[in-house]
């Protein structure tokens, strides 16, 4: 067999003469957030800025039906409610107990609104027939049970008012039942404890008019002529006693006299609104006027003025002359059409300002015969107020002072009756002082038909349901590329891998494919790249090089090509390989032919000078040539060993761009027979799971040096 002798060297390269050596763009990939370090607590956020176009557009999906539902299943309301005031200071004079146990405002408020929707107020509530009857009560199986739920109370610590609140769909049945609780409230409660502090009022009138009574049957009056005994010897009133019942009669007369007048003046002013009650009349509520529309003759009216002015339109288009005779008596049909209209409804709301006028003449008539009750009240309690006082001034104008001479117990006795009584009686006028006072808990206003549904409720919750649905987006984003765990920064592939990074390339275009100002600064990166590289070199000669990644499409290519370019412009002899045997892309952006390359020298089909192609920027390039079975047959160590030692000794540099290490066995078999393994990983695509996998086989096969390179990395890690 006849030896074939290969040159030692291949002739030099072409030397450059037009265009500077050029570096190869890296295919578009995601920028690099702003700021990112690789800290672990701010990984979500990285995460949210690296799929912020998947969080935007996924996130409005859903969150648009998110809140659509929400804007859909939250209805908006009607909403009404009442005001009860209560004092900070309980009025009570006499009787000082404390019915809810504390003392203080805030549990006395509490209390009260606790109360307001107690069981037996609600219940007292529902007794009344037009409430019972409402559909929304009647529908529910336990009413009582329901308003608990829907009725809110509103209040605040340092606020005096409490608001019973209920929303609806009904805002007549609404009011009507917020008006039921707040007047049960009244009658339950606030009136009940009024009621108690009365039954002891006339208790202790009873009692004082007994003993009186006991008194002067025991003690009865003096007969005509007899002398007049000591205070203590009459029947039960002392000095003390007639003394503070007439200054008592006397303030209850004044106070008498006084309401008089009040009530006299009041009825006065009815007297004057009963003359001219027209000027009472409330305006017409909005929601009548517009129910006039619905009127039949009205809507009649209505569709004829719409079909004759939509006549007039198409005859006005039709002929283009606004004074065409039939054009005028279209107007005039609608102007009449227009007057009658108004005219109907003016008659409409003549009739019902009629029907008003005739309920505020009976409001009127009502409140002045009432007045007329209450003044006679007042007139017959004068009168038996100046008798009860007339009889105590001349009891009191009987008693003399006392004289000497021996005590009687019997009149000792009847001292002390006296006292006692007297007591009572104080305790009785301060008991009428009380009640004469305010209440405590007062009605402030009652509640309103509302006429504008509240969409407060509605709208919070379209918006939280429209947050929640970004926020699902986001958490589902995270989570995912959590579990995936993809190369974010320089920092993750150190932390991941063992080997030194040899260098960080920066993205050269943006996610549009618009060229970023990063080319000066990625030519410096691959020359700091091919720097660190020769630096691990411990012997002369030359150098197999080979560029391997975890999976495909992490720039090994990339780095291949301009790596090989580096070494070019360095002055060395450099041989770019392709020897991604199955996918091969160098020979099309080299644009070359593929139809001679490894393959054909593996099997000895051809030799190095026809297979390897000297290229115009200083290297040659030995693509990979065709794939078949045959080539399989000849992919063992040895042989891959022995072309590679060919391509060693006649090269200073060679640059091979191998399969993915995972993905393919080649890889690993002509990683074995190389000086240096170079690992590739490309930020926002690399897997930092699958990049350690990687590292891990390529420390296995032991080359003399190996490093990993980071392509896509921002300025800052470029600059480390």
């Amino acid at each position: 067999m006849t030896t074939t002798l290969l040159h030692q060297r291949i002739p030099d390269a072409i030397p450059i003469e037009v265009d500077p050596p050029r570096v190869f763009k890296v295919p578009p990939r995601m920028p690099e957030p702003p700021g990112s370090e690789g800290n672990s607590v701010l990984k979500p956020l990285e995460y949210l800025r690296y799929r912020w176009v998947a969080v935007v557009f996924l996130g409005g999906l859903l969150a648009s039906i998110l809140a659509f539902t929400a804007y859909s299943v939250i209805p908006a309301k009607y909403t009404t409610y009442s005001i009860i005031r209560v004092a900070p200071n309980d009025p009570r004079i006499f009787y000082n107990e404390d019915p809810n146990g504390k003392g203080d405002f805030a549990s006395y408020l509490k209390t009260q609104a606790g109360v307001l929707r107690s069981h037996f107020v609600l219940t007292a509530a529902l007794r009344e027939p037009e409430v019972a009857a409402l559909p929304m009560l009647k529908e529910e199986v336990d009413p009582v049970r329901f308003l608990e739920e829907e009725l809110l109370i509103e209040f605040s610590d340092g606020s005096e008012l409490i608001k019973p609140k209920l929303s609806g769909d009904d805002p007549r049945a609404i009011a009507l039942i917020v008006n039921a609780v707040h007047d049960a409230f009244f009658s339950e409660v606030v009136e009940a404890e009024r009621k108690r502090k009365q039954a002891r009022l006339k208790q202790l009138d009873d009692s004082v008019t007994q003993m009186q009574q006991d008194l002067e049957k025991k003690f009865p009056p003096l007969p005509p002529g007899k002398v007049d005994q000591p205070a203590e010897s009459l029947p039960g009133v002392g000095p003390s006693l007639a003394a503070s019942q007439v200054a008592r009669l006397r303030e209850k007369l004044d106070s008498a006299e006084v309401r008089q007048k009040q009530l006299e003046g009041e009825k006065k002013r009815i007297a004057g609104k009963r003359e001219h009650p027209e000027k009472e009349l409330p305006a017409v509520p909005i929601g009548y006027i517009t129910q006039l529309d619905n009127e039949p003759s009205i809507a009649s009216i209505n569709r004829q003025v719409a079909l004759w002015q939509k006549q007039q339109s198409y005859l006005i288009d039709l002929s283009g002359d606004k004074n065409n005779p039939a054009v005028k008596e279209l107007k005039a049909k609608i102007t009449e059409g227009t007057q009658e209209r108004e005219r109907i409804r003016k008659e409409r709301m003549e009739e019902f300002q009629r029907s008003q006028l005739q309920e505020v003449v009976r409001k009127l008539q009502a409140d002045e015969e009432k007045l007329d009750a209450e003044i006679g009240n007042l007139k017959l309690v004068q009168e038996k107020t100046k008798t009860e006082m007339q009889q105590y001034e001349a009891k009191l104008s009987k008693i003399l002072p006392d004289v000497e001479g021996p005590k009687d117990f019997g009149k000792v006795d009847t001292k002390s009756r006296s006292e006692i009584i007297g007591s009572m009686m104080e305790k009785a006028n301060l008991l009428r002082l009380e009640l004469s006072a305010p209440t405590r808990v007062q009605s402030f206003q009652k509640a309103a038909v509302p006429m504008k549904r509240d969409s407060k409720r509605q709208l919070l919750g379209t918006v939280a349901a429209a947050l929640i649905g970004f926020f699902l987006v986001g958490a589902g984003v995270v989570a995912y590329e959590s579990r995936v765990r993809r190369t974010m920064s320089v920092a993750d592939v150190q932390k991941a891998t063992l080997g030194p990074i040899l260098g960080a390339i920066p993205a050269l275009r943006t996610v549009t494919g618009e060229p970023t100002p990063e080319m000066a600064l990625a030519e410096e990166a691959i020359e700091k790249t091919r720097a660190n590289l020769m630096q691990q070199f411990g012997t002369p000669g030359g150098k197999v090089v080979m560029v391997t990644s975890a999976l495909t499409d992490e720039g090994r290519t990339f780095l291949a090509r301009e790596l090989a370019l580096s070494f070019a412009r360095a002055g060395g002899q450099t041989l770019l390989v392709d020897f991604d045997l199955r996918m091969p892309t160098l020979h099309e952006q080299f644009e070359v032919e593929n139809d001679i390359g490894f393959c054909e020298l593996l099997t000895g089909e051809a030799d190095l000078p026809t297979a390897a192609k000297i290229l115009p920027y200083g290297i040659s390039l030995l693509s990979s040539g065709k794939w078949c079975d045959v080539v399989r047959q000849y992919m063992s160590p040895a042989r891959i060993g022995e072309v590679l030692a060919e391509l060693r000794a006649r090269f200073d540099y060679v640059i091979v761009n191998s399969h993915p290490i995972l993905s393919v066995a080649e890889t690993s078999v002509a990683g074995r027979a190389a000086d240096a393994i170079i690992l590739t990983v490309e930020k926002y695509e690399s897997r930092l799971p699958l990049v350690s996998r990687a590292q891990e086989k390529v420390a296995s096969l032991a080359p003399e040096a190996f490093g990993v390179v980071v392509i896509g990395a921002s300025r800052d890690e470029c600059l480390q």
